[in-house]
């Protein structure tokens, strides 16, 4: 299945830290996929990375770590 819009939707306003060198809070992506459905791809998701901090994402196939890189490097 291919998708084809991607949008995505940060829920409640927050600031992140100061020396965070990621900081994703509490946020949703929804694919439109070529049938008109809204598919969720991440919900309610919050993370943050310090500056110097070594982070590591692992998961099941599908659960969205692509996603999830892919979001924060735009």
């Amino acid at each position: 299945m291919q998708l084809q819009s991607m949008a995505a939707e940060k829920l409640s306003p927050a600031a992140p830290p100061s020396d965070a060198a990621i900081a994703i809070d509490d946020v949703t992506l929804r694919f439109l996929t070529p049938d008109g459905h809204m598919m969720t791809a991440i919900r309610d998701f919050t993370m943050t990375v310090a500056r110097g901090e070594f982070a590591c994402v692992v998961g099941p196939t599908g659960c969205g770590k692509s996603t999830t890189l892919n979001l924060v490097t735009g």
